[in-house]
């Protein structure tokens, strides 16, 4: 299974090749994305989120620009 976290950008897309994953019991709620000494990241997150990472169908940044008024 490949798994990448992708960041849209105006230039292009950035991608992490993530070859970790994995859970952490914790009634705090976190998520956590790390590179790892041969370049490809680890992505952690506590059980308190997510239970399982089977439930992830993918990861999407929303942002939301306001205009001062």
């Amino acid at each position: 299974m490949k798994r990448i976290f992708r960041i849209a950008t105006k230039s292009g897309n950035i991608d992490l090749n993530i070859t970790k994953a994995v859970s952490i019991k914790s009634p705090k709620k976190m998520f956590c994305l790390e590179e790892m000494k041969d370049g490809n990241y680890r992505l952690t997150w506590s059980d308190s989120l997510v239970a399982n990472f089977s439930e992830i169908d993918g990861f999407e940044i929303i942002r939301e620009d306001f205009d001062n008024e």
